[in-house]
């Protein structure tokens, strides 16, 4: 007999509203994958579901099952995240996690692991000072979990290890290229070889280690980082339907922060 009402812990990823008092949900749940559900009443001040309905809010929630949608009917806080939803450019980094969690998952689909991943990174991100390496580590654990996880030591063709430096990066062959392959790829960009150790390092640490990302910090330069960014967003943008928004989000809350070069 299938359960009418059933508790799992969820991560807000989108939130519509409906009508005067309601929103939609997009939700990331533990047992159940990706799930859109209905919380009547969340946008009255008075409502006891209104903390919990925010984006990038890690609550517990009960849910009955509705004809089309799924209704929460009780919800318990785990994590508020305030400290991201009180500065911009967590928020932005945060937008982006949720985001790629939302593209890349099926609904219904559960994902166990990257639930967890996602609950992690944002404690991550709260916390950090490197909200960057926080949110690069995160992309290239979701990619391996999903299975789009990019070559980065070796030739993505043939598996040849990659001296070169800078060495062709293919996102439509999801890796790195060595010269013989080279001719076989369409569209290239370059990555140095201090990005491809970046992004290989990344993949074997939690986004809550704020010891090695700090160490990491400490040993990378900006243009090694800006270059991680670039690869991925163009790995995972090849792989995706539409173009992602939060990108965009981040650019622009980066220069707003960023002072002018030369007192311009």
């Amino acid at each position: 007999m299938t359960l009418r009402v059933y508790t799992t812990p969820v991560v807000v990823l989108h939130r519509t509203n409906l009508g005067e008092h309601d929103k939609i949900l997009t939700l990331c749940t533990l047992e159940r994958g990706k799930l859109n559900a209905v919380a009547k009443g969340a946008r009255k001040p008075i409502s006891k579901l209104a903390g919990a309905t925010e984006l990038f809010t890690h609550s517990r929630v009960q849910l009955a099952v509705g004809r089309s949608l799924d209704v929460i009917t009780q919800a318990e806080i785990t994590d508020s995240f305030q400290g991201i939803r009180n500065d911009l450019t967590r928020i932005a980094h945060a937008s982006l996690m949720t985001e790629l969690v939302d593209r890349f998952t099926e609904e219904r689909d559960p994902h166990p692991q990257l639930f967890w991943l996602l609950v992690n990174a944002l404690r991550a991100l709260e916390q950090t000072a490197h909200p960057d390496l926080v949110t690069h580590c995160f992309e290239m654990h979701l990619l391996s979990e999903v299975g789009y996880g990019p070559h980065l030591a070796d030739c993505a063709i043939c598996g040849t290890e990659i001296h070169a430096d800078p060495a062709p990066f293919s996102p439509a062959l999801g890796g790195v290229l060595c010269p013989a392959h080279r001719r076989r790829a369409g569209d290239t960009m370059p990555a140095g070889l201090g990005t491809l150790s970046l992004g290989r390092t990344l993949l074997h640490i939690s986004p809550r280690r704020e010891d090695a990302l700090e160490a990491l910090a400490a040993h990378t330069s900006p243009e090694i980082r800006r270059g991680l960014e670039r690869l991925l967003r163009a790995h995972m943008q090849y792989r995706l339907e539409r173009p992602l928004k939060s990108p965009d989000f981040i650019r622009e809350v980066t220069a707003l922060y960023t002072p002018p070069s030369n007192g311009r």
